[in-house]
């Protein structure tokens, strides 16, 4: 769990950096700010991480049922 948190850590502070040297959205039609990634990430990070949440304890208690 940590480990997952460190890589989209990781990968948010990546796509940060690529976007404030313009190397990641250039070739889009339209410049996505910095703000903009961050309201994003603030939008889908908790999205994401109650996803994989469900998803591990619905493993947790099928494997709970199965025994």
């Amino acid at each position: 769990m940590l480990k997952f948190f460190k890589w989209l850590a990781l990968l948010l502070l990546l796509s940060v950096v690529l976007e404030g040297t313009g190397f990641l959205f250039n070739n889009f039609i339209f410049m996505i700010s910095p703000l903009m990634m961050f309201a994003l990430a603030v939008i889908f990070v908790p999205i994401f991480t109650i996803g994989f949440l469900s998803f591990k304890v619905f493993h947790f208690f099928q494997k709970r049922q199965v025994a």
